[in-house]
């Protein structure tokens, strides 16, 4: 059981860190979705 866990792991990584997505236009999941975190609104 802990090799599929690995081996999961291990995919789920490469999938959303390192493997580069056409519909994302060729970025990363966790490229864009770091990138479009909110932005805390500046109240003056």
């Amino acid at each position: 059981m802990n090799e599929l866990y690995q081996g999961l792991k291990q995919w789920f990584n490469d999938y959303n860190t390192v493997r580069r997505h056409t519909s994302l236009d060729g970025e990363v999941p966790a490229t864009v979705f770091y990138a479009k975190k909110p932005q805390a609104n500046s109240a003056a």
